[in-house]
């Protein structure tokens, strides 16, 4: 029996609010709100719950907060203290209430947690919020369940647990607005496709957890399937599958799913077959629609249409005898030419009025952009070259000691000063500088940098300098974030931008630059050597050569593994490498391994030196699978695509001896087909909904001699969802592709992370080679 002073709610909020406004505004429907506003709105809700409590929040939510107005905004709540979510904290006795707050299942470390925080603790009343799904609590509990099971039970069993301790439950928010084009999700940054090197992982636990079953039909990535998966894999994959539902169920809308990639074809398969999302698509669909512009253009109603039908029966003729026929024409005031028009135009519209296109693409299928270091995008440099903010995977920690009086050299590390960081959710300067961080060139951010500091500076005019300076260098920016110093009023007026400004000019003047622009000008001349020989061998040949004199060149292991990752994924399987040429840059890579055996850092660091051997033939192997050949989708008699299909295409371009050979991403490729005027056919875009619905369309609209073809740009806006993380650089393209379309669809982009060359590499390596 539960008293008055220990209470059990269960709170539902929504989850998943991490796509921007894109939809233009119709006369049935109200624009939706802006990204900001959409995510703030429900942290709104969160911050309801804190009022005189103290509130525990795991990493990848304090991540989400942090791109959402930050952690001021629970204490202007009314919270007392915010800590991490972590056994070692608790709360006084004087604390009576207490808001846990968390991204994943409350299942393993998760709950041990919360059990030792509440159990050291003298609360009388807990608030937990998290944003997983009862399904994903209920697979993570118990390893799998059935769609006709009550989820809810899992929430229950959970109260009833909580309840011997203290404690309720709810959703909360996962996701974060970068741009007003980009949002990332942080609960999901680990989340990774998985290769070929996996399979026998797979195998392993599918054995394990179904007692000795046979595992000899999981023979490749197409052969897996979503339940066959190990649970660290599958649990976080129907819990993102959840989200997507979630989103679009607070938006009211339904989706055509379109996948590229296996891991992708598997969560679009997932969401395609979820009951929830089903009985969302049919609330959706039954919804009254009215098309005011069709019917003005085409001066007749649906009910029109309806009664023309009709007639067409009485008069017992054809629709080519319907045409030999002027009097009926002219009675129903519209022609066959109008009526097929008519019904093609209300389809379009009909299919559009509430719907959006989510395209899930597999990082692995493109590993080559993504291990690019040459890059535009002053983002991408950042997050190469300055460290990750403590618990986060989309921020950087930035030394502000240029700006204050303490005198320290690690000021990152020895917690004596905070460090600053990139994320300023609650400036408009700043969320437009993010943004140039993004979409603009480094010269064009030091301009914008150098303009804002000057209208700002505390310096009088004379040591100002001229506003427009015709070059910025970042010491020129030093300079002047260098004139706030002993000046506290300043500093907190303007204390984003000082923090956005450091972030530049500290990765600008970095050693880490000059590594960078040597791995830039090998990249490149790998690109040129594979663009006219055509011959792995020499290229290979190379890669030893380097790996030999890494030390002379000042080229850490880690960085020319990533080469050698970028090597294999731009080569494809249109070039091939001897196996003379391969066990040649193995032992090169053996060699160095023991020999830089007590400098290793990054991923490599893990590796055990008593099985250096057995794991460099693991590496190699796992770069052997970076040569994706993407499978076309579809009978292959079928394919009349103009431009051809991006599997007969490869990612980088040879131009001849007069031109150098150019690199273009797949996602680069896969924009400029979905938003090509003349719709050609994608035949690798695997569609999730055509169902009995789309079948039936097809068949009337071949009565009517009209091909009908599913596309993407179907509808008003279109989401592409990276899975496994995507980079500034492949952002900034597709921004640019869709400006240059002039077309008025809007096109979203979201990823897991924003990923970096080292990054990549990590979450290939990392799991296989431990």
């Amino acid at each position: 029996m539960i008293s008055t002073e220990q209470r059990s709610d269960l709170l539902k909020f929504g989850i998943d609010h991490i796509f921007p406004t894109i939809l233009p505004e119709t006369a049935n429907r109200k624009m939706v709100v802006p990204l900001y506003q959409f995510c703030q709105f429900w942290w709104r809700e969160v911050f309801k719950k804190v009022k005189m409590a103290v509130v525990f929040i795991d990493n990848p939510a304090s991540e989400c907060l942090h791109w959402n107005g930050d952690v001021v905004g629970l204490f202007s709540a009314g919270a007392v203290s915010v800590k991490e979510f972590s056994s070692f904290e608790c709360g006084t006795n004087s604390q009576k209430k207490a808001v846990f707050i968390t991204c994943g299942p409350i299942h393993t470390t998760t709950r041990t947690i919360l059990r030792d925080i509440i159990q050291a603790s003298s609360f009388e009343y807990c608030v937990l919020i998290t944003a997983a799904h009862p399904s994903v609590h209920q697979l993570a509990k118990y390893g799998t369940r059935r769609e006709t099971s009550n989820d809810m039970a899992a929430f229950h069993g959970l109260e009833e647990d909580m309840l011997q301790w203290m404690g309720n439950m709810g959703t909360g928010e996962k996701g974060v607005p970068a741009t007003e084009t980009l949002f990332l999700t942080p609960p999901f940054s680990e989340l990774f496709p998985l290769v070929d090197c996996d399979l026998v992982h797979v195998r392993e636990q599918y054995q394990l957890l179904h007692r000795g079953a046979d595992a000899s039909h999981l023979t490749s990535l197409s052969s897996l399937e979503l339940s066959s998966l190990p649970p660290e894999l599958q649990v976080p994959a129907h819990h993102l599958v959840s989200c997507l539902h979630s989103l679009l169920a607070q938006w009211d809308m339904r989706e055509d799913l379109y996948s590229l990639g296996h891991f992708s074809g598997l969560l679009a398969a997932q969401l395609e077959a979820l009951p929830a999302a089903n009985n969302r698509r049919k609330v959706s669909i039954a919804q009254p629609e009215a098309l005011p512009a069709a019917n003005n253009r085409h001066k007749v109603s649906i009910a029109k249409l309806e009664a023309l039908l009709a007639a067409n029966n009485r008069h017992k003729v054809s629709i080519a005898k319907l045409e030999a026929l002027p009097a009926s024409n002219n009675r129903h005031k519209v022609s066959t030419a109008k009526l097929k028009a008519l019904l093609v135009a209300n389809n379009r519209y009909k299919s559009a009025s509430n719907a959006c296109s989510l395209i899930l693409v597999d990082r692995t299928l493109d590993l080559c952009s993504a291990t690019r270091h040459d890059s535009d995008s002053v983002l991408d440099r950042i997050l190469a070259v300055l460290p990750r903010l403590p618990g986060h995977s989309n921020d950087v920690a930035v030394n502000m000691s240029p700006i204050c009086s303490a005198k320290t050299e690690t000021a990152i590390t020895d917690n004596l000063i905070p460090p600053g960081c990139l994320s300023q959710p609650n400036s408009e300067q700043c969320l437009q500088i993010y943004e140039s961080l993004v979409s603009k060139r480094q010269k064009d951010v030091l301009l914008s940098l150098h303009q804002h500091l000057a209208a700002v500076t505390p310096s009088s005019r004379e040591e100002r300098g001229p506003k427009l300076a015709t070059r910025v260098t970042p010491m020129t920016l030093d300079k002047q974030v260098g004139s706030f110093k002993n000046h506290s009023d300043k500093i907190a007026q303007c204390a984003g931008l000082l923090q956005q400004t450091l972030a530049v000019t500290q990765t600008l003047r970095s050693p880490r630059i000059a590594q960078l622009e040597v791995i830039v000008s090998v990249e490149k001349l790998l690109l040129q050597n594979l663009g006219t020989s055509r011959d792995g061998a020499v290229v290979l040949a190379q890669m030893t050569q380097l790996i030999k004199t890494r030390r002379e060149r000042n080229l850490p292991l880690e960085d020319l593994l990533v080469v050698l990752v970028h090597l294999y994924s731009l080569a494809g399987t249109d070039i091939t490498f001897s196996s003379q040429a391969e066990m040649l840059v193995q032992s090169a890579v053996q060699a160095a391994l023991f020999q830089d055996r007590e400098t290793l850092e990054g991923f490599l660091s893990t590796l055990d030196p008593h099985r250096k051997r057995g794991q460099c033939c693991k590496t190699f192997t796992i770069i052997r699978g970076c040569r994706v050949k993407l499978k076309v989708h579809g009978d292959s008699s079928q394919l009349r695509v103009t431009p051809p299909p991006l599997s007969a295409r490869s990612l980088f371009e040879s131009r001849g001896s007069s031109q150098p050979a150019a690199h273009t991403g797949l996602l680069r490729q896969l924009v400029a087909d979905l938003l090509d005027p003349t719709r050609p056919e994608l035949p690798d875009l695997a569609c999730k909904s055509a169902g009995l619905k789309e079948l039936l369309k097809t068949g009337f609209s071949l009565l009517l001699n009209m091909p009908r073809q599913q596309h993407p740009l179907d509808h008003p806006m279109v989401v592409i969802f990276v899975v496994g993380g995507i980079t500034a650089q492949e952002v900034r393209l597709i921004q640019e592709a869709v400006a240059d379309s002039g077309l008025a669809t809007k096109v979203l982009v979201g990823s897991t992370r924003l990923i970096t060359p080292l990054d990549t590499a990590r979450a290939l390596f990392q799991a296989h080679t431990a």
